[in-house]
């Protein structure tokens, strides 16, 4: 997936903010909110990519089908796409009080690429919801796993609760100074990790 960010021109490092929303679905709140948080981050004249999962297909990980037809080439594709990126920010909604099968799926598959491929990478999660929660539960359970594979999860996370979708599928009813809060931090972060 290429990035679509143009270049600023001059030889300062260039951040480069992997957003990942959890979700395939073709109206979704969290493909939503990674749009936005891409485009926001991108304001900032850093670099921010967004992936659709929905390009990376896996099977559910099974041993047996590992073993008769290898790693998925998706899964080979986003461990690279991850390893370039400075700062990855997983968009999760929240299922029954945890996060969806499909993240954590896309994970099993990419540990049998690189098993290391999050150790020490910072990862930020969010979540949009349209109750007050802002499915917070959800990224608790997240922020558990994430820390279990060794990956750096910074303290604030971003459960943006009542929102909604307008008529052309853009996210409303967000809070912006916490939007802009969650970027910056993003931001600071991958800046502070880019080598030159």
């Amino acid at each position: 997936m290429q990035d679509t960010a143009t270049s600023l021109g001059d030889h300062t490092p260039k951040a480069r903010i992997l957003v990942m929303p959890a979700s395939t679905r073709s109206v979704s709140l969290n493909q939503a909110l990674g749009k936005l948080l891409t485009n926001r981050i991108r304001e900032t004249g850093d670099r921010a990519s967004l992936v659709h999962l929905a390009e990376y297909p896996m099977p559910m990980y099974d041993g047996d089908v590992e073993q008769r037809d290898g790693v998925p080439e998706s899964a080979v594709r986003l461990v690279e796409l991850v390893k370039e990126a400075e700062v990855l920010i997983l968009v999760s909604p929240e299922y029954n009080g945890s996060f969806p099968a499909l993240l954590k799926n896309t994970y099993d598959w990419m540990s049998r690429v690189d098993r290391r491929c999050l150790v020490g990478m910072t990862v930020m999660l969010a979540s949009a919801a349209p109750g007050e929660r802002g499915g917070r539960r959800g990224l608790d359970m997240l922020r558990t796993f994430m820390t279990n594979v060794h990956a750096t999860v910074p303290d604030l996370m971003l459960a943006a609760g009542s929102l909604s979708l307008d008529g052309e599928g853009t996210i409303a009813g967000y809070d912006n100074n916490t939007i802009t809060e969650f970027v910056d931090q993003a931001v600071s972060a991958a800046r502070a990790t880019t080598k030159s």
